[in-house]
């Protein structure tokens, strides 16, 4: 029962962040699903918890949802990162939290709430870094193989999205979305992975579900391109 839940819980994590990073493609969210049911033979904890931070931080980015980014969502993106901090000792994820309000105020969206709490998580960031050495660094020796894929795949993802029809991308409620905050959620998705790789704890099982979010995309792109590539053969 714990493992079909603990399943359950991955395959739907996959597809909604991939649903994120690719909203034009829906199928590229199914594979990502499928795939990431690999996470099972990988050690360690796949630490759902990180995960559905990181769906929340591309979902205050990008719009997806239809609703206007509100004062609220702010404020809970902001706790859940203070949280995070202070469970992991790690103050990683306010400085990306820092780092994302300040592309919010570049696609001008709640520019003064997001000010507001960028201040307030680099303040924090400094408390924390000072006072209580919340810092993780992972040495050469102890970044793995799969560690060093979730990098190069993340690099990849940066420059390989942009070839994705973002601008055909509808949102919940079936209104385009704006291609300028998907984008920036994209290329957000790609740094928070890199800097997960080097200043966190993440495990083995965490990175399988993000290298399904990212191979979901990527096959379906390629699949579909060959068969665009078939149909004109046959024509």
């Amino acid at each position: 029962m714990g493992t079909g839940f603990t399943l359950g819980i991955g395959v739907f994590l996959a597809w909604a962040l991939t649903r994120e990073v690719d909203p034009a493609n829906n199928y590229s969210a199914f594979i990502a699903a499928a795939l990431s049911l690999l996470h099972y033979f990988f050690t360690g904890e796949s630490q759902f918890l990180l995960i559905a931070w990181v769906l929340l931080i591309l979902r205050v980015i990008n719009g997806i949802s239809g609703k206007a980014l509100t004062i609220i969502d702010l404020i809970v993106a902001l706790s859940f990162t203070i949280y995070l901090s202070i469970s992991n000792e790690n103050s990683l994820f306010l400085i990306i939290l820092a780092i994302t309000t300040v592309g919010l105020y570049n696609i001008r969206e709640r520019k003064k709430t997001a000010i507001i709490v960028g201040i307030l998580s680099t303040v924090l960031y400094i408390i924390q870094l000072l006072y209580f050495d919340y810092f993780t660094f992972n040495t050469l020796d102890q970044i793995k193989p799969l560690f060093v894929l979730m990098v190069i795949a993340s690099i990849v993802f940066a420059f390989f999205s942009k070839f994705l029809k973002i601008e055909k991308a509808n949102d919940d409620k079936n209104n385009q979305a704006d291609p300028k905050k998907i984008r920036f959620g994209q290329i957000m998705y790609s740094l928070i992975l890199i800097l997960l790789v080097f200043f966190s704890n993440a495990t083995a099982s965490h990175f399988v579900m993000h290298l399904s979010v990212i191979g979901g995309s990527l096959l379906y792109f390629i699949g579909h391109q060959i068969s665009i590539h078939l149909k004109g053969n046959l024509n």
